[in-house]
């Protein structure tokens, strides 16, 4: 945090999340700002995937407050919504469907410059221009994205990962993986992406399984925190894919953490590109890259043993029923084709491509349609 002593300013607004009030996070920034001579506000309401209604609680407090520095600390969620309370801030005549109007400058930094500091390993938000908000009425997620709104400052300090619990390490390393892996067959893919996503990709599969069994082992929290960035530099360069929009669709249906809908649907996505055979060559190429075989299907081999061996789902079924997919199924196609992640996806896929995704995914099945 020694990085916080030089700032320039008077007032920091920090954005966190309430289950780390406890860890005292909040608590060593507004330390380390005191000793810079900024005094600092705690705005620790985020709790689960941010939602439009705390953004706007966090946005009324922080334009009340007045701030030179936004400071996100803690996962995507806490990342996310501080991206949008800032927008917010520095534009108060903008709405919700303002943010939706592609190419719209935004002209931020009149009034603040941003920092993240990421406290799991995994979403990449503390270096990417995306933001995903949930529309808790319509039971959706809002995704759109600025270049605007990437951090001025990032502090990836591996020591404030230590005391995720098992299950959020799983999660948050399998959405680095999926970014990463995403990133290497994008429409928009290019060569600065694809070195990070495969360098990204080796340390999550050699360090993510130690991060998880041993929440001590500081040399794989270090190296998982690292490889969570440098996968969102690679997939903030290129953009994701389908795994995101079926994850999207699912994950703010039902409230499943992100990173499990990203590591349900991870396996059964690379099955389905592969159908095209220029993107089955870029997963072969990706697994000779990264140690792990020679083709696709040595790539999902390695991804469902490193899913199984943290006990993570692997099918819907282990989260649903059937009955509760099959009545929301149309909704749930729906939202994932109107994803913009779909767009950068290597195949456009019908709507019954997407049905047939969900069905597979629910029953455990390979992808043979």
């Amino acid at each position: 945090m020694k990085y916080l002593s030089g700032l320039d300013g008077k007032k920091a607004f920090i954005v966190t999340d309430r289950n780390l009030r406890s860890l005292g996070f909040s608590d060593m920034v507004i330390k380390h700002l005191k000793e810079a001579g900024i005094e600092a506000k705690v705005f620790d309401e985020i709790e689960g995937e941010p939602t439009k209604e705390m953004v706007e609680k966090g946005a009324k407090i922080l334009c009340e407050y007045g701030a030179d520095w936004i400071v996100a600390v803690g996962g995507g969620s806490a990342m996310d919504a501080a991206k949008v309370m800032w927008i917010f801030y520095e534009r108060p005549d903008l709405g919700w469907k303002d943010l939706l109007r592609p190419g719209l400058k935004l002209g931020l930094r009149k009034k603040a410059k941003f920092i993240t500091i990421p406290t799991t390993s995994g979403t990449g938000a503390d270096v990417t221009w995306g933001i995903v908000i949930v529309d808790a009425e319509q039971k959706r997620k809002i995704a759109f994205a600025s270049s605007e709104v990437i951090a001025d400052t990032v502090i990836l300090e591996p020591a404030l990962a230590q005391k995720m619990p098992p299950q959020v390490t799983a999660d948050t390393g399998l959405d680095a993986l999926t970014h990463a892996i995403e990133a290497y067959v994008a429409t928009w893919k290019n060569d600065f992406s694809d070195g990070l996503a495969v360098h990204a990709i080796k340390l999550i599969f050699k360090f993510l399984p130690r991060a998880h069994s041993n929440p001590n082992d500081m040399e794989a929290r270090e190296k998982m925190h690292n490889a969570a960035t440098i996968s969102g530099l690679s997939f903030g360069n290129s953009q994701a894919g389908l795994v995101h929009s079926l994850g999207h669709s699912l994950g703010a249906m039902f409230k499943i953490p992100h990173g499990r809908c990203m590591g349900l649907f991870l396996p059964y996505v690379i099955e389905y590109n592969s159908r095209m055979e220029k993107t089955a060559a870029l997963y072969g190429e990706m697994a000779k890259n990264v140690d792990v075989g020679k083709d696709t299907g040595d790539l999902v081999k390695a991804v469902r043993s490193l899913e199984s061996g943290m006990k993570s789902p692997m099918a819907i079924k282990d989260i649903l029923s059937e009955k509760v997919l099959m009545e929301n199924l149309g909704a749930l196609v729906e939202r994932a084709r109107g994803d913009p992640c779909t767009a950068t996806n290597p195949i456009s896929p019908s709507n019954e491509d997407l049905r047939n995704l969900f069905m597979c995914a629910y029953e455990g099945k390979g992808v043979n349609f």
